[in-house]
């Protein structure tokens, strides 16, 4: 049994219980607790007087709740604990008309809701302070936690992406990449594979479309699981169909935390509620109503993407540059201040010339310069070809100088911190070729593109230091234009 693996809080071992990691863990617990709260209704109206059974299986929710606060996560316990609320109102609801309707609703002193409620929640805290799960809940430590701070830097920062590319997003596998070159603050250097939530992975990866085909196919069985436990004959059923309502609920907030949508084992649970809740919708002749909840469920999904495109609007109008992902997969960085006139520069960049993440370094270069108007950042492979002519300047750094014996373009071409081959295009005279060197240079390239220059006169600055690396003299080392 693999309780282990290298996650931590603090001193604390997080489990991770043979998932990739606690969260995915805590988020599955949260999910079966549902389940395991309908099983304890249904013992104590099925055999009240055995009440030591429904002891017995409050001690196996006691298990879920230790394991779940073992792994410390605080989506997970959100999960829980909002499920928890929803499922005791409509608990309480549906025991109150079983007695109005002349049916033994609580059967058992501890099937009445009240005392589930207490009984769940005094377990939940006893299983908080004896892990220490509580430390990490407490205000001071959500305050001073900077992966909060981070995560939510994140997510303001998604609903701007969602807004500069809304109809095909950033591209598969493109968040995190995409939010620190471009939209991720110059003096900070956490990295980010995707950003923490399914909903926001799906808008910027796809775009505002799948965000809310997503947000609409999630609600459509909670908003239905909820009408069905409310309107069901089956006395029974209602109690199945609330766990399975509470299951999905459970699984939305968890996707608020964690891209839990990626890992099909963890879907397990949501299709079991999906299933449940679609063969309460054909058995309780519920089919022509579904209609309705349908265009509710589409109506809410419109409006909380209508919200976010409203949101990332507005944070948008807040920043420095601008960055837009463009109809040719180029990313157009544009400085957010009227400037009546300046430069539109083409960028193509290097990672051992500018680092991990170039982007962000252009970005700094742009908010200091006074010339430049605009920069458009071209992949190192896109997917049309690229209009050289609307550009004054066109930047090459690192491999991509040798692409400077292939452009004819009227514009000044910048070679900054060359590498790889030189261009063998006999005749440049119809270029104008700049080009930045370092002082030092420990692989050789220096040696072959100074050659190469000065037989083609062109002309040469040096930036000070050594290596290919240009980030310790950038962005100073660029010219006024």
């Amino acid at each position: 049994m693999i309780f282990e693996g290298e996650f931590f809080y603090g001193e604390h071992l997080r489990w991770n219980l043979w998932w990739p990691s606690p969260n995915y863990a805590g988020a599955f617990l949260a999910t079966t607790l549902p389940l395991a709260w309908a099983i304890h209704t249904y013992l104590c109206k099925l055999i009240p007087k055995q009440w030591i059974i429904s002891v017995l299986w409050l001690g196996v929710e006691s298990a879920v709740c230790f394991y779940l606060c073992k792994t410390y996560s605080r989506g997970s316990l959100l999960a829980a604990l909002i499920a928890l609320t929803f499922y005791f109102i409509f608990d309480l609801h549906r025991t109150r008309q079983e007695t109005r309707d002349g049916v033994n609703g609580c059967a058992s002193t501890l099937g009445d809701p009240w005392r589930q409620l207490a009984i769940r929640i005094a377990i939940l805290v006893v299983c908080l302070y004896v892990t220490g799960f509580n430390q990490r809940v407490a205000q001071t430590s959500l305050s001073d936690d900077p992966s909060v701070g981070n995560r939510w830097e994140f997510w303001q920062a998604c609903t701007e992406m969602m807004v500069n590319s809304p109809w095909r997003g950033w591209g598969v596998g493109e968040s995190g990449g995409a939010y620190m070159n471009w939209f991720q603050r110059v003096d900070r250097h956490e990295g980010f594979i995707t950003p923490v939530n399914s909903f926001l992975h799906l808008g910027v990866e796809y775009g505002f479309p799948i965000f809310i085909l997503a947000l609409f196919v999630i609600s459509l069985p909670l908003f239905e699981g909820t009408r069905l436990q409310l309107k069901a004959g089956n006395q029974h059923g209602r109690i199945i169909y609330l766990a399975a309502s509470a299951a999905l609920l459970a699984w939305i907030v968890a996707n608020c935390f964690s891209s839990l949508w990626q890992d099909l084992r963890l879907w397990g649970m949501p299709a079991l509620a999906l299933g449940i809740i679609s063969y309460g919708i054909v058995t309780e002749g519920q089919i022509r109503q579904s209609a309705r909840t349908a265009l509710l469920s589409l109506v809410g999904a419109t409006t909380v993407a209508t919200g976010l495109y409203g949101i990332g609007a507005s944070l948008g109008r807040e920043r420095k540059v601008v960055p837009t992902l463009t109809q040719q997969g180029t990313v157009l960085l544009t400085l957010n201040k009227k400037i009546s006139d300046g430069s539109r520069v083409m960028a193509r960049l290097d990672e051992t010339v500018l680092g991990l993440f170039p982007g962000k370094e252009i970005r700094r270069w742009l908010t200091n310069t006074k010339s430049v108007l605009s920069v458009e950042v071209v992949p190192k492979s896109p997917p049309i070809a690229v209009d050289y002519s609307k550009f004054s300047h066109v930047l090459l750094f690192g491999r991509q100088a040798e692409r400077a014996g292939l452009m004819s373009v009227p514009a000044d071409i910048w070679l900054i911190h060359p590498q790889g081959k030189v261009p063998e295009t006999a005749d440049l005279s119809a270029l104008t070729i700049k080009m930045i060197l370092p002082e030092i240079d420990q692989k050789g390239d220096r040696f072959r593109w100074e050659k190469w220059a000065r037989s083609h006169n062109v002309e040469i600055k040096n930036s000070p230091g050594c290596g290919n690396d240009i980030r310790a003299q950038w962005p100073m080392v660029m010219p006024e234009w």
